[in-house]
C-alpha cells in the first residue's frame, strides 16, 4: 500500500492487477481473456442499473454515444426507452466482442439492433464523434484528477450545441469523507486503478471548466450510485 500511495496507485502490473492503460504501456483491457473476465465481472452491476438509468435519463431522439461502453447495457436499456434515437458504444475492441455477444441475448435486441454500433478506439487519444447525448458510466474514477479534467474537457467537446453530458457513478459528500459504502469502494479503487471515487461538486468544476453547465439536480440510482448531469450552450 505505501508503494501504491507514492506512486497513485498500482506502480506496474505485476504488482496487481490494474485493468487502466498506465502512461505509454499496452492496454490490459487489449488482452482477450481480461478484456473477457473484466467486462463480465460488470456484467451483473450493470445489467441491474441500466434500467434505472435509462429511466432516468432524457427521452429525446438523438444519438447517445457510451463511452467506454463496456458490456453495452446503459445503451441497450436507453434506445429501448428512445425508439427514434441511436447509440455508438466505444470502447476497445476485445471489450466490445463481449458487448456484441450481450446484444444478442438482450431481451429487447430485435428492436434495438439496427439502431446500435460498435465503435473500437482509445477515448484517451481518439477524436469523438459528436452527440446528442454523452454518457460516462463508472468512468472517471479509474483516473488521476489531471486525466479526469482532460476526459471531461474532450468528452464536452464531442457533445452537440444543446447537448447533454451525462455522469453515472458512485459519488463522495462533497466533503469527501462519506457516504461509507463509497470511502469503502473508493480505497478499493484506489488499490487496482488510477483513481478514486470523487464528490459531484469535483465533477461539476470540471465540467463547468469544460465549457458546460451543470445541472443541479441529483438523481439516485441503486447501490449508492447516481446521475449527474452538464448541458453544452447552443
Amino acid at each position: 500500500i505505501t508503494e501504491r500511495l507514492r506512486h497513485d496507485g498500482p506502480k506496474d502490473i505485476s504488482q496487481g492487477v490494474s485493468y487502466v492503460k498506465d502512461e505509454h504501456a499496452d492496454s490490459p483491457m487489449d488482452e482477450r481473456e481480461t478484456a473477457r473476465f473484466f467486462t463480465m465481472a460488470l456484467a451483473g452491476r450493470a445489467r441491474y442499473l441500466s434500467p434505472v438509468v435509462a429511466g432516468n435519463m432524457p427521452k429525446r431522439s438523438g444519438r447517445l454515444l457510451d463511452i467506454a461502453g463496456g458490456t453495452g447495457y446503459y445503451s441497450y436499456e436507453w434506445l429501448l426507452a428512445n425508439p427514434a434515437s441511436t447509440a455508438t458504444i466505444m470502447d476497445r475492441p476485445e471489450v466490445l466482442k463481449v458487448a456484441k455477444e450481450i446484444l444478442e441475448d438482450f431481451h429487447g435486441k430485435d428492436e434495438i439492433k439496427q439502431r446500435v454500433a460498435f465503435l473500437a478506439g482509445d477515448m484517451l487519444v481518439d477524436k469523438l464523434p459528436g452527440a446528442d447525448i454523452v454518457l460516462a458510466a463508472s468512468l472517471f474514477h479509474d483516473w488521476p484528477e489531471d486525466i479526469c479534467r482532460s476526459l471531461a474537457k474532450k468528452f464536452a467537446a464531442a457533445v452537440n450545441p444543446g447537448g447533454e453530458l451525462w455522469v453515472h457513478d458512485a459519488f463522495l459528500e462533497d466533503t469527501l469523507d462519506g457516504p461509507l459504502a463509497v470511502t469503502d469502494y473508493s480505497a478499493m479503487l484506489f488499490l487496482g486503478t488510477k483513481g478514486r471515487a470523487y464528490s459531484r461538486k469535483e465533477y461539476r468544476e470540471w465540467l463547468s471548466n469544460a465549457g458546460l453547465v451543470p445541472q443541479d439536480k441529483n438523481i439516485p440510482t441503486l447501490m449508492d450510485y447516481g446521475l449527474i448531469s452538464a448541458i453544452k450552450p447552443v
